[in-house]
């Protein structure tokens, strides 16, 4: 878009039409709503899977010196995160809601037994 200042506006103004108009679909996706609200934890568990899985597929000889990962390891990297968060988010709801922006549950006090 280096070449014409009018291409850069016209490709910006179609991209944000097309989000507006696809938003209402999306915010009925129970998928995309789950995925929003979770953003912060599956960008955190993005880095921890990616670190570790490039790890494991570098000692394993997968990609050679010079190659570099194509989009099915990026596909493959974001699924297991993803996947990942299902376990590590019922943990921490239970366990550390703050870490999410939850309250944190209120418990009731024991009541002693005479």
């Amino acid at each position: 878009f280096g070449a014409g200042g009018w291409k850069f506006i016209l490709a910006a103004l179609c991209g944000t039409g097309i989000v507006l108009m696809a938003r209402a679909a999306a915010a009925r996706s129970a998928a995309l709503c789950w995925i929003g609200r979770n953003s912060l934890l599956i960008l955190c568990t993005h880095f921890l899977v990616f670190f570790v899985l490039s790890g494991l597929a570098s000692l394993a000889g997968l990609f050679a010196h010079d190659a570099r990962p194509g989009l099915a390891w990026a596909l493959f990297i974001s699924a297991v995160a993803i996947a990942a968060c299902i376990p590590m988010r019922a943990v921490l709801v239970r366990y550390a809601p703050w870490t999410l922006g939850m309250r944190a549950a209120t418990v009731a006090p024991a009541t002693a037994v005479a």
